[in-house]
């Protein structure tokens, strides 16, 4: 078997054991080749990053994570632990080139703003240990309160699919952002004092749905209304 045939084995082992990856990643993949127990990390990252995402965050509630509070999260909380677990240029590589193929560019500045900050949260937590359980919940909750400080980005407003609309913007989230992981019993049992907050964002979370229930349903009555108009004039 040839050089070429081994890295093509490499790829599909990837692809089996954890996600897709683009033509940009494989490119990285094909010239760290030295570094392939780093590049394996990278991806165990990413699914961990996932699975802790959808055990902090009511994904039922709030959709998929995506293009909302629980996407900035977990593309943080990933960048984080691969700042702390391998060398830097595959930190940054792996994730800038996974994100080389998005078609929408908000999004991808979302995706790499996010990336960046969650790297340097993770340089700063360098002396964590990513296999111990009390060290990864100080750096998640390191990344909840970046959340709640604004320092990462969202897309708001959204469609209900947490699509993209045409007047969508890029901002620093809504302040019932980080009130989404306060919700999950994880933090209930580990911060009691916390009830009063979880009462508080639980009723921010119905605010902020009605608000977006009420903006959908005013762009209707505008359309309709327009359409009405214009029907009134032919």
């Amino acid at each position: 078997m040839d050089c070429e045939e081994d890295i093509e084995d490499i790829f599909a082992e990837i692809e089996r054991l954890f996600q897709k990856i683009n033509p940009c990643e494989r490119e990285i993949i094909r010239n760290n080749l030295d570094l392939l127990p780093s590049i394996y990390q990278v991806y165990k990252n990413s699914i961990h990053a996932e699975e802790v995402t959808n055990m902090l965050y009511s994904i039922s509630e709030v959709k998929e994570a995506h293009n909302n509070c629980a996407d900035a999260f977990r593309h943080a909380y990933w960048n984080a632990l691969n700042a702390i677990s391998v060398p830097g240029k595959l930190a940054k590589g792996l994730a800038d080139a996974h994100e080389c193929w998005a078609t929408n560019e908000k999004e991808k500045e979302m995706d790499l703003f996010n990336n960046s900050v969650g790297r340097n949260i993770g340089y700063g937590y360098s002396f964590l240990n990513i296999y111990n359980i009390n060290d990864m919940r100080v750096l998640q909750n390191n990344i909840i309160m970046n959340l709640s400080w604004g320092n990462l980005r969202v897309i708001y407003p959204l469609n209900s699919d947490n699509e993209l609309m045409s007047y969508s913007q890029i901002v620093g989230f809504d302040p019932c952002c980080s009130g989404f992981a306060i919700l999950n019993r994880y933090h209930r049992i580990f911060n009691p004092k916390k009830m009063k907050l979880f009462v508080y964002y639980q009723l921010c979370w119905r605010i902020t749905n009605l608000r977006i229930q009420l903006r959908d349903h005013t762009a209707i009555a505008i359309r309709t209304r327009r359409a009405k108009n214009l029907k009134s004039l032919i």
